[in-house]
């Protein structure tokens, strides 16, 4: 009885483990290209409607009409900028929170590898991460001077 629990553990554990890391991705990549696909077909059904009703009207002015506007370049390096920086602090402060932990449960004298191993498994990486888009945002406030000139 007590294996059958055990495997039942087990199995139920690998599906989650599986819907979070294949699943749900794929679902999400799915439902973004289904989504664009859809306002695509929308915009040539428009477009169709209008070339039945009125033959003699410019197509490509239906198009360009339809179509949503792009932002400016400047405008998107900006809010590349934006994200790059709120993401760059949350997780330099995540990873000194991390080791100021470590630290304070060294010197409370706890010697479980475990509580160390996974300090360092969270901390390093986000630490590097968030280095890495602060050079990010520098890079993009560099360009974004560029623009300027």
């Amino acid at each position: 009885m007590n294996n059958i629990y055990w495997l039942v553990q087990e199995i139920m554990e690998s599906l989650v483990t599986l819907g979070i890391c294949v699943v749900l991705p794929i679902t999400t990549v799915y439902m973004t290209m289904r989504k664009k696909r859809h306002e695509v077909d929308k915009r040539n059904e428009i477009a169709m409607a209008v070339i039945e009703k009125n033959g003699n009207i410019d197509v490509q002015d239906i198009i360009k009409s339809l179509t949503p506007p792009q932002k400016p370049l400047k405008e998107r390096i900006i809010m590349k900028m934006h994200y790059e920086l709120i993401a760059a602090s949350i997780l330099t402060i995540f990873s000194t929170a991390t080791f100021i932990a470590l630290v304070v449960v060294g010197c409370m004298g706890i010697t479980k590898e475990d509580i160390y191993a996974m300090g360092l498994v969270f901390g390093i990486p986000s630490l590097a991460v968030g280095v890495s888009l602060f050079i990010g945002y520098n890079s993009s406030k560099k360009i974004l001077n560029q623009l300027d000139d």
